[in-house]
């Protein structure tokens, strides 16, 4: 219903219509929504996928859902190493051969027997020097 009143035109509706489409919570405020928390291999990945430069910062932000600043904090704590796993890192290691004075022997009583294969059987008995029958195995394993 419309009517004229001298000053302009007041609309009078005599049904109200909510035209809303997002649901309205009594609590809005902004310590109310939860946070999520992201594991070290999330923001990793996260990271790495802004490092590729493929899309900008701004964008990977929004479809992760977190704020584009916090993602430059990842990236500077992803430079100084700080987003790596807590798993204990792999090291190289180099062996060396410790050099012995004495000679060591394996007891005269004792017999080394060493199966060939394809029924060849080879026995050692006496004493023998440690460093010759580890000379021999590794002779016999090249082969």
């Amino acid at each position: 219903m419309i009517r004229s009143e001298g000053h302009g035109v007041r609309v009078h509706l005599e049904y109200e219509m909510d035209t809303s489409t997002v649901a309205v919570s009594k609590n809005t405020s902004a310590r109310s929504v939860k946070r999520r928390m992201r594991t070290l291999d999330e923001k990793r990945q996260i990271v790495e996928e802004v490092l590729r430069a493929d899309e900008s910062v701004a964008v990977i932000a929004r479809r992760h859902e977190v704020n584009a600043n916090l993602l430059f904090s990842w990236k500077r704590q992803y430079e100084k190493g700080l987003l790596e796993s807590k798993r204990a890192a792999l090291v190289p290691v180099k062996l060396q051969r410790k050099a012995s004075s004495a000679v060591r022997t394996l007891p005269s009583d004792e017999c080394v027997e060493i199966d060939l294969g394809a029924g060849k059987c080879v026995r050692l008995r006496g004493k023998l020097a440690v460093a010759t029958l580890d000379r021999l195995l590794t002779q016999l394993c090249a082969r």
